[in-house]
């Protein structure tokens, strides 16, 4: 026992050495990738490219299920955008509450027929309707089948080359759609951009634009995660795009190609972490067809979304991540043949799958080996030196996003929200991580478990 305690350290130890020495390279390359895209901003012309009547169309699918609370915002802050050509489709996905009857209501629709452009297969569509004051909105009625089916759904009537996913729980800042769209623009090949996502708890919001400006929540909840998604966006995003190698951009707010998404089958409607899947599915699908491709990042381009407020929502949500992010790397393991998928197969297909998706199970073994070696009394100084100094790394990665935000976009500007996050980001790691661990390993489990019953998820 205790030989294999020592062995189960040493792995762990070399473990932990090599993701800090991939994260650090990730955050040394996503200060010069942040700072570029906020000069651009800053002293490009951006906006003014981007008000013309003759850009290139956009779509904005935004699905919907029982969001009777939150669509309307979401529906007017992509009708608030500068952009000056878009076009919303809103599927509403099988709702139970009010979401139909209030987008009737709202946006005065009516029945209309409408010819099918795509053919992805998806739920009985049912009804489709136009809005008699906006003749850029249509809205679908149909059958409930996870998100990703609402998002072929609207795939299926789009008529746009390029489309974007929004979530019926988020707003995006009017200027979003422009500066993702000069991103796709500005790079040749490009197939996909994906966009800055920020908590929205805590902020009071009308007509899909942010009252006040931006806040922390004062939930300790939200709070974790608003730190989170800071480093998620600035730091984690930013650094794969500098290399061109990111498996994940979010689906509640990303552009996408239409022509390319639907050559390779739209979105899985069997995976509930959709936004990953179809990610990675684009970097199969195009370097098994030989072409050249960009998939880019813009964190200029930001939106807020309302993310869980309470340990039990972010106890399923999490699972469920997890269970979905297992399915895409599964389902699109060929990309770990390293040689013929370039830096996606050699370097960040990898370091995902040992690192983000089963870096919580090897982080739970840890726990577990301490607490086995505290009942032995086997800990002596230099095992709890090296957590320290690993609490301590993750620490100074958040510290470093935090310094990030402050130098370039300043998401949060609010003396009290500045301190509110280092304060977050410290005590952090003393109970909430090791929830999150948790929550992590049991979708793992059960992902497994399902696996062995036959099921996909």
């Amino acid at each position: 026992m205790i030989q294999a305690l020592i062995y189960a350290d040493y792995m762990i130890i070399g473990y932990f050495l090599i993701m800090a020495f991939g994260y650090t390279v990730l955050l040394c390359a996503s200060f010069p990738e942040v700072i570029r895209k906020f000069e651009e901003v800053a002293y490009g012309n951006v906006a003014d490219l981007m008000h013309e009547e003759t850009v290139l169309p956009v779509s904005i699918i935004i699905p919907a299920y029982n969001e009777e609370d939150r669509i309307l915002n979401a529906v007017y802050s992509a009708l608030n955008s500068d952009y000056a050509n878009i076009q919303i489709i809103i599927s509403c996905d099988g709702s139970r509450d009010n979401t139909l009857p209030k987008l009737i209501k709202t946006f005065n629709l009516y029945e209309t027929p409408i010819m099918l452009k795509n053919n992805i297969k998806t739920a009985e569509v049912k009804r489709y309707f136009a809005s008699t004051d906006y003749p850029n909105i249509k809205v679908i009625d149909k059958v409930n089948g996870q998100v990703a089916d609402a998002v072929n759904a609207g795939l299926n009537i789009c008529r746009t080359s390029l489309y974007m996913t929004l979530d019926a729980d988020t707003v995006m800042k009017p200027n979003a759609v422009s500066r993702l769209v000069f991103t796709y623009l500005s790079n040749p090949d490009c197939i996909l951009v994906g966009g800055a996502v920020y908590v929205l708890n805590g902020n009071k919001v009308s007509h899909g634009k942010l009252l006040t400006e931006p806040r922390v929540p004062h939930g300790y909840v939200t709070g974790f995660q608003c730190n989170e998604y800071l480093s998620s966006f600035l730091f984690g995003r930013a650094g794969w795009s500098y290399f061109g190698g990111a498996l994940c951009y979010s689906g509640a707010f990303t552009l996408f190609d239409t022509r390319t998404v639907i050559a390779a089958g739209g979105h899985d409607k069997g995976n509930f972490s959709h936004d990953a899947e179809i990610t990675i599915k684009l970097h199969q699908y195009m370097r098994d067809q030989h072409r050249p491709y960009k998939i880019s990042y813009n964190p200029s381009a930001i939106a807020w979304t309302e993310v869980p407020g309470s340990l039990k929502a972010f106890w399923r949500q999490r699972g469920t991540w997890q269970r979905g992010l297992l399915c895409s790397f599964w389902e699109h393991k060929q990309l770990g043949l390293f040689y013929r998928y370039g830096i996606v197969g050699c370097v960040s297909f990898p370091f995902y799958v040992l690192f983000e998706v089963f870096g919580p199970v090897v982080e739970f073994i840890a726990y577990m080996t301490l607490l086995i070696g505290c009942f032995y009394g086997l800990i002596g100084y230099p095992v709890l030196l090296f957590i320290g100094i690993a609490w301590a790394y993750f620490v100074f990665i958040m510290m470093a996003s935090i310094l990030l935000n402050l130098i370039t976009f300043n998401i949060y500007r609010r003396k009290m929200d500045i301190l509110r996050m280092f304060l977050f980001a410290v005590i952090n790691l003393f109970g909430f991580r090791q929830f999150m661990v948790l929550s992590y390993v049991r979708g793992t489990v059960q992902y497994f478990w399902n696996r062995l019953r036959g099921r996909k998820l």
